[in-house]
């Protein structure tokens, strides 16, 4: 739905002018005959594109045969350029894209990407085109993700890569960081492919976080299959899954949008070479500019308690070093000097790394926010900045916590006791009930989390009460039973699913807009009588009944739908009340 103007109007003119420009550029260019070569693909089923953890990245098998490239590397990046008005990112989402030529899967035909972080840097999207068969043209890839599925972060140097040589199927690693909480951060190690005009992506492996107000933290590490593994093994996971294949470096040359293009280098995966001995280097001329740095990631703003402890991470790319820098209310910028005379208390760490550590944070640091200043060869990039709320939201949220501490000390936890108290009917799987803060919107008033520990295998992760601060009164914003339940995800959004105990289902996606939730997407079965009628996407409200433009898939592709909205599904470090 974004740019629906540009969709509608400007890129049937970008095709005419890429149809136009193509023909002046490679009329006269002698072409010579097709030889033969043969390359790896796959076909996959939906079980190996699925994202969720808990369905194995299936490898290819099948051998297909693919045409020697028609233009060279130089003259597919003219091709690429001359249709920049399809690929390059406008409008409200331009700032901060960057772009890279590549060649996923090898075949001989360069694709372009462009990664561009939307807010502060709560979610990435990730677009690919294609040079055509008949290199004509460029064609968009399709994605296992769905439009409101962020992206890992893929706009780095280098992709660990592993190569198949009897499939040719190329898997590029990265990992992905969820910041939780001031004291919980999420890791999840992804693998991406590009097969047959799709971006493929499965999850490989996840890392949860837990830092204690004294530095020290503690981890749980989990398989694409939910098994527990160690710290060791998380961290060389892929090396093991992919042990049979070739593994190498893949550089990628990321520009900034609107840039001038550069070749990319050469994309075929290499062993790493025996070092040589270097050259003394010839010292950099004053004056002199080097790549230009662009910011990857911007630090998140976060509210937490008086006394708290948080951190805030950036990255950028072609910087040399880093500076955290402290911003006032007003705008004023200090330096981390300047920020701890001015908070008695305050102690930071790491100004000069990609995190931020701050502890003790005082209440006069309310307001106040901090931004990373990256230096690279003559020339610099300023993160944007996070900002701190301190305040007391235990008090502000004191009558809902008080009414979930009455249940267990008084009704027992039960679900008629819940039920006839306006409280979640799910208290009745947990022995024990707790809350935890987290700011769904970054406005800097933190939602209220209820949910269970301890709970049983159906009470699990799933978000028992929420609630949101209108004018420093308690709103309701979701509550679970045992037929409809809400759940949170990495990206700030709430997952609402369930059934009538009829056979219909519905598994949804909500972003916390305006006070209230507000329906993005989702799936859902509809019955006639005890006959299952079929299975619809929806987007905007969920509705119980097929509409007028709601799409038909089937039940393979609703299920690997659901299942990636399931992937990124976490629960919250809570404090226990009773």
């Amino acid at each position: 739905m974004k740019r629906a103007f540009f969709s509608r109007i400007l890129r049937p003119l970008a095709l005419l002018l890429c149809a136009a420009l193509m023909l002046a550029l490679f009329s006269g260019c002698a072409v010579s005959g097709v030889s033969g070569r043969e390359l790896a693909a796959a076909a996959l089923g939906p079980a190996a594109i699925s994202v969720t953890v808990g369905s194995a990245p299936a490898v290819p098998s099948q051998l297909v045969t693919m045409p020697t490239p028609l233009l060279n590397t130089n003259q597919q990046i003219q091709l690429l350029e001359s249709c920049r008005g399809l690929w390059a990112v406008a409008g409200a989402d331009a700032a901060g894209w960057s772009y890279a030529y590549t060649d996923l899967n090898r075949n001989g035909r360069l694709e372009v990407l462009t990664a561009c972080t939307q807010g502060t840097s709560s979610y990435t999207s990730v677009k690919c085109y294609e040079v055509s068969p008949t290199f004509n043209g460029i064609t968009e890839c399709a994605s296992t993700l769905s439009s409101s599925e962020g992206w890992p972060e893929i706009a780095v140097p280098s992709l660990p890569c592993y190569y198949d040589s009897r499939t040719g199927v190329c898997y590029y690693v990265c990992e992905d960081l969820t910041k939780l909480s001031a004291m919980q951060y999420s890791y999840a190690m992804r693998v991406f492919w590009l097969f047959d005009g799709v971006l493929q992506v499965n999850t490989l492996a996840t890392r949860s976080v837990t830092y204690g107000q004294n530095g020290q933290h503690s981890s749980v590490c989990r398989d694409w299959a939910g098994n527990s593994i160690s710290e060791n093994d998380y961290a060389f996971y892929a090396d093991r899954y992919y042990a049979s294949l070739t593994k190498s470096n893949y550089a990628l040359s990321w520009q900034s949008g609107g840039s001038s293009p550069i070749i990319p280098v050469n994309p075929t995966p290499i062993p790493t070479p025996i070092p040589t001995p270097r050259p003394t280097p010839i010292p950099t001329p004053a004056g002199t500019v080097g790549a230009k740095v662009v910011i990857t990631k911007n630090p998140t703003s976060e509210s937490l308690a008086i006394g708290g402890t948080t951190w805030f991470i950036a990255h950028a790319n072609n910087a040399v070093s880093v500076t955290w820098q402290a911003v006032s209310p007003s705008g004023q910028i200090y330096t981390a000097a300047e920020a701890l005379s001015l908070h008695p208390g305050l102690s930071l760490g790491g100004v000069n790394s990609d995190t931020l550590t701050l502890k003790n944070i005082p209440l006069s640091l309310n307001g106040w926010g901090f931004q990373a200043r990256f230096d690279g060869v003559g020339n610099a990039a300023i993160s944007t900045a996070a900002y701190i709320y301190v305040g007391d939201y235990v008090t502000s949220y004191q009558n809902v916590l008080n009414a979930y501490r009455l249940a267990y000390q008084v009704g027992g936890h039960t679900a008629q006791y819940a039920r006839q108290n306006g409280l979640s009917e799910v208290i009745a799987h947990s022995p024990h009930v707790g809350y935890a803060f987290k700011d769904l919107n970054k406005d800097g008033t933190p939602e209220l989390f209820i949910g269970g520990i301890d709970a049983d295998a159906f009470g699990k992760l799933i978000v028992y009460d929420c609630y949101t601060l209108v004018n420093g009164v308690p709103v309701r914003l979701a509550v679970s039973s045992d037929n409809d339940r809400f759940y949170l995800r990495t990206d700030s959004l709430l997952l609402n699913g369930g059934s009538d105990g009829k056979g219909i289902e519905h598994y949804f996606l909500f972003r916390f807009v305006n006070d209230r939730l507000n329906s993005v997407e989702g799936y859902m079965t509809y019955k006639v009588g005890s006959a299952v009628d079929g299975h619809y996407y929806q987007q905007g409200a969920y509705s119980r009944e097929p509409r007028e433009g709601d799409k038909k898939v089937s039940q393979t592709v609703m299920d690997t739908k659901v299942h990636g909205y399931e992937s990124a599904v976490f629960g919250l470090l809570m404090t226990q009340l009773a």
